[in-house]
């Protein structure tokens, strides 16, 4: 019988700060990250979230470590800073996401990273290598494509693993 994980989960919001998602989907994008924790932060559950930020355009920043600090994610997401970067550095992104899981994330519980981008990757080389590695340490990966310009790659990495 397969033994489940407790309740709870590690969660890195990837998040793109180029100059093609524009300050009005950041906006979006913030007040999404805001509703997701504001949402698992509950008294009444039993399960311990922890989030982590990283904010990527040319290359990726870490804002927040995994942490179950709910008031300090949630003033980390708000404040967010929006650099309008003129490059779209996915794979930077995916690798900082690796590094943290690796040196902070729980084995008990599940871990998941989910992409906020418009998908267009235009430096860092090709994304893909970057999120299978995420995957094959056990993380689940999605992706939400911001504004007209999302691409299919989305779908493509967000996919498990066929191994």
């Amino acid at each position: 019988m397969k033994k489940c994980k407790p309740p709870g989960m590690d969660l890195i919001f990837i998040v793109d700060s180029s100059e093609s998602i524009g300050n009005e989907d950041f906006e979006l994008a913030r007040n999404f990250m805001v509703s997701m924790i504001n949402s698992s932060s509950s008294k009444n559950q039993i399960q311990i979230n922890r989030f982590g930020i990283i904010r990527f355009s040319s290359d990726s920043v870490q804002f927040l470590n995994l942490t179950s600090d709910f008031e300090e994610a949630i003033k980390v997401a708000e404040t967010l800073p929006y650099d309008s970067g003129e490059n779209t550095n996915i794979f930077s992104g995916f690798n900082l996401a690796a590094k943290i899981f690796k040196n902070d994330g729980r084995i008990d519980v599940p871990l998941v990273a989910l992409l906020i981008t418009d998908g267009q990757a235009n430096i860092g080389g090709d994304p893909t290598p970057a999120a299978d590695e995420l995957k094959s340490l056990g993380v689940n990966l999605f992706t939400i494509g911001v504004g007209a310009e999302a691409t299919t790659d989305l779908h493509i990495w967000g996919k498990h693993s066929e191994s």
